[in-house]
C-alpha cells in the first residue's frame, strides 16, 4: 500500500520576513481570507503577468478614474448652481426694485408742502394716513358709481 503524502503546511507568519508578513496580514484582512488563501492571493497579485493581476490593476484604475470624474462633476455642478443662484438673485433683486418703484409711482400718497413745495409722503398706517382717512370719511368720499346709485 502506497504511503499517503503528508499535506504541505504553509509556513507560519512568524517565520516570514516582516515586510512580507505585513503584506500577508493586509491581504487576509482586506479579502477576509485564511492564511493559505492569503498566500495564494499574494502569489496571484505579485505575478505581474497574471490575468487576475491585470484585472485588479484595471479595476483599481477605473475606480480612481470614476472617483476623479465624480469629483470633477460635483465641483462643476456646485459651480453651475452657484452661478445660477447668483443670476436668479440678481434678477429677483432687480425685479423687486422695479416693482417697488412702479408701486411707489402708482400708489404712493403724497401732497405738496405749503412752505417748500416738495412732496410730503404719507406712510401707510401712520397718524397722517389716519387723518386722511378721517377727512375722506367726514366729507363722505366714495366711489362715483356708489354716489350715482344713491341718487
Amino acid at each position: 500500500m502506497p504511503r499517503k503524502k503528508a499535506k504541505k503546511v504553509p509556513p507560519p507568519l512568524e517565520d516570514l520576513p516582516e515586510s512580507l508578513r505585513r503584506t500577508v496580514v493586509k491581504i487576509m484582512v482586506k479579502y477576509n481570507l485564511d492564511i493559505e488563501a492569503a498566500y495564494e492571493k499574494l502569489a496571484i497579485l505579485s505575478d505581474i503577468n497574471s490575468r487576475e493581476f491585470d484585472e485588479s490593476i484595471k479595476k483599481h484604475a477605473e475606480s480612481l478614474y470614476k472617483s476623479r470624474l465624480m469629483t470633477q462633476m460635483n465641483a462643476a455642478r456646485v459651480s453651475i448652481n452657484r452661478k445660477a443662484n447668483a443670476q436668479i438673485m440678481a434678477t429677483y433683486d432687480q425685479g423687486y426694485e422695479d416693482g417697488y418703484a412702479k408701486g411707489k409711482e402708482d400708489h404712493q400718497i403724497y401732497y405738496y408742502c405749503v412752505v417748500c413745495g416738495k412732496p410730503l409722503y404719507i406712510t401707510p398706517n401712520s397718524k397722517d394716513h389716519q387723518a386722511v382717512v378721517d377727512y375722506m370719511h367726514e366729507h363722505k368720499w366714495g366711489h362715483q358709481s356708489c354716489h350715482d346709485k344713491k341718487r
